[in-house]
Formats: C-alpha cells, sequence, structure tokens
C-alpha cells in the first residue's frame, strides 16, 4: 500500500493495517522508525494474537532485514515501515 497514514501519527492500530490483516500473512513486522518512536497498540497485539499472527516491532532499519530474510525464506511475511523518528 502506497502513502500509508495512521490514523495517530506514532501508534499503529488495527484499523491502520486493515489490508495487511485480510491477507492472513504468518508474520507481520512493524517498522517502528529510526529511533523506534511509533507504538504497537494493545488492541492490535490482542487482534494478532486471535488471529494467530506472529508479530514483530523493531526499529524500521532491522525491521526491512528482518523482513528480507524471512520472505527469503518462503514465509507469509507483511511488513508496515515508519520511515522517520
Amino acid at each position: 500500500m502506497e502513502n500509508w497514514w495512521r490514523k495517530e501519527g506514532h501508534r499503529v492500530d488495527v484499523g491502520d493495517i486493515r489490508d495487511i490483516l485480510a491477507v492472513t500473512p504468518e508474520v507481520l513486522i512493524i517498522g517502528t522508525g529510526y529511533a523506534g518512536f511509533m507504538e504497537v497498540s494493545k488492541s492490535l497485539h490482542s487482534a494478532l494474537k486471535n488471529r494467530s499472527i506472529k508479530l514483530l516491532a523493531q526499529k524500521t532499519p532491522q525491521a526491512v532485514k528482518t523482513f528480507n530474510e524471512l520472505h527469503s525464506q518462503g514465509k507469509r511475511v507483511a511488513a508496515a515501515f515508519h520511515l522517520t523518528c
């Protein structure tokens, strides 16, 4: 998805990633920004757990590396990267 914007700038919630949830990945990687300031809401944690989707929240540079590693291993992986902060 291009031009990804969240309802709250430094917090990601279920409504912010509905497109990702629709494809039911095995793993969802959230890039929390260069310095890691973006937070993952408790409701998103719960929604992913209920769908048996593993969540990895990492600073964006590491999140990109993790995404590439898992994708190269054939995992059904999706990601949402916050590019600043």
